[in-house]
């Protein structure tokens, strides 16, 4: 009695897995057919839309400020290595800088000027510094990608001696030149700028030629391959090609890992720092909101400076300066009013926007600035 019981308990227990397996299959024939998530018609009600577009519009801004220095970095080695000399070798300019120079901005009047933008992803560039008897003051400031300051090599660093220093990519492994300090960039596409103090116009000569002392070569030449730098739409901080210079920069030159949960944010506007940027996978309303985002977010940046001013007898002085963390805004202002600032302990800026009366500077009018004796 009891086996017959078990095989009659077994046909029932499989008869019904089978009714559940082909009911199983009949609801994934059914839902295979059933409208996308993007088909539904929430996704297509106005209200839902102008929410997409306001999301767009709100990440695109904060993108927008987050990769400006990026791009400006991008589009000044555009120039300087179309007009001035190709990656990983030195410019040098032989004259001080006049109204009419471009390079880099407010420059100063007493020093010369040299620039070189380094790809380190290949190879590490070896820097060369001669001795200093004359106590000279120079500095080769070293920026990342996103325009922070990482070091400095100067003569208040190298106390008058002669030196040689390798830049390294942040991920480099291989041999390095025994018994030279390594200096392991943030990133791999690095910008240098150096500066040599003129001791007045009989000192130029001799400033030209302890500047050409100052040199830089690959570590492993065999490596590393002619690079030329993307050329960048004329408008490129105006237009969507500004988001894809951005997410391409980031890919080349990863940001802190702290930076993620900000950039993370990002995708929702189709700004994807992994992926990159494409425009055709976006629909109407995202593509509205970041369009109103590049015509807001740039005077958000050219007036970013408020909150990071400090003003005092009519001079202005900016803090963060140089190298920023997580303020964004005071780095992407300063990479458009003075793209390449070092840090304090090298350098101090100030500006002045009114005169003695408290009236606006103008061009059209001459003025006197006086020193005390102290």
């Amino acid at each position: 009695m009891l086996p017959l019981l078990k095989k009659r308990l077994i046909l029932i227990v499989s008869l019904l897995c089978l009714t559940l397996y082909l009911s199983g299959l009949s609801f994934a024939k059914e839902t295979t057919t059933a409208p996308s998530v993007q088909q539904s018609p929430l996704f297509q009600t106005k209200s839902f839309l102008q929410s997409q577009e306001r999301l767009a519009y709100s990440l695109g801004i904060q993108a927008y400020i987050y990769g400006y220095p990026l791009v400006m970095s991008a589009k000044t080695m555009e120039a300087m290595v179309k007009n001035r000399s190709p990656i990983n070798q030195f410019y040098y300019a032989d004259t001080l800088a006049s109204p009419a120079y471009r390079d880099i901005v407010t420059p100063n009047s007493d020093t010369l000027y040299m620039s070189a933008w380094l790809d380190l992803s290949e190879t590490p560039v070896r820097l060369t510094v001669p001795a200093n008897p004359q106590n000279r003051y120079y500095t080769v400031q070293m920026l990342d990608a996103y325009t922070n300051t990482f070091r400095n090599v100067s003569n208040r660093s190298t106390k008058q001696q002669a030196g040689q220093y390798i830049i390294a990519s942040p991920q480099w492994k291989g041999p390095t030149p025994a018994h030279i300090p390594v200096i392991y960039a943030p990133t791999n596409t690095v910008w240098l700028i150096g500066r040599v103090e003129v001791k007045g116009e009989a000192d130029l000569p001799q400033a030209v030629s302890f500047e050409k002392q100052i040199a830089i070569a690959p570590v492993h030449p065999k490596l590393q391959t002619a690079h030329i730098p993307e050329a960048l739409p004329p408008d490129v901080l105006s237009s969507l090609s500004f988001f894809h210079v951005m997410t391409k920069w980031i890919q080349s030159n990863p940001p802190p890992e702290c930076d993620r949960v900000l950039l993370d944010q990002f995708t929702q506007a189709g700004i994807d720092v992994q992926k990159g940027f494409d425009p055709s996978t976006l629909g109407p309303a995202k593509l509205a909101g970041l369009q109103r985002a590049l015509q807001d977010a740039p005077s958000i940046v050219q007036n970013g400076f408020p909150g990071y001013a400090t003003f005092r007898n009519g001079w202005g002085s900016f803090s963060p300066i140089g190298t920023y963390g997580n303020q964004f805004l005071a780095r992407s202002f300063i990479a458009y009013s003075g793209i390449g600032a070092n840090v304090p302990s090298e350098e101090a800026y100030y500006r002045a926007l009114t005169d003695g009366t408290g009236k606006p500077l103008t061009g059209v009018k001459s003025y006197r600035l006086h020193f005390t004796k102290e």
